[in-house]
């Protein structure tokens, strides 16, 4: 910004010498026109950020990446198969929520928070908070 006034101030010294010497006094105006059109591609990038964190969006492809290998090595780890997944992020925090299909009377609640806690250490090392939703069911109709 600094050279962008220093540049304004060369362009009024230089009309203010011509037979433009009129058109000096709009220097300012334009040249406050020009930097906020050099500021319009951070702008747009701050708003798309912030709207998709309103709308709870998803976290970055890398984020996603990683979650998926996590669902894929807790599913070996609990010999799970059919799995549903919704993540979002908002701020610092990413909410994971997962469903996983598994047969009648084959778990109880102690294997089911085995399963939250695997998640829990796997995820730690994400750059943001891990807010885990971790279900099962053994009806399909009610996977997410």
């Amino acid at each position: 910004m600094s050279a962008l006034v220093a540049a304004g101030a060369g362009v009024a010294m230089i009309l203010g010498r011509t037979s433009l010497s009129g058109a000096d006094r709009y220097v300012d105006s334009a040249w406050v026109l020009v930097g906020c059109t050099m500021l319009v591609p951070q702008v747009a990038a701050l708003l798309r950020t912030a709207v998709v964190e309103l709308l709870e969006g998803a976290p970055n492809a890398q984020v996603q990446a990683h979650v998926h290998d996590v669902i894929t090595a807790v599913r070996d780890e609990f010999g799970l198969n059919e799995t549903a997944l919704i993540m979002s992020k908002v701020g610092r925090k990413v909410y994971v929520e997962a469903m996983f299909l598994v047969g009648p009377d084959t778990w109880a609640i102690a294997d089911e928070d085995s399963l939250r806690r695997s998640f829990a250490t796997y995820l730690g090392d994400l750059p943001y908070e891990p807010w885990l939703n971790i279900g099962l069911t053994t009806d399909p109709v009610l996977m997410l």
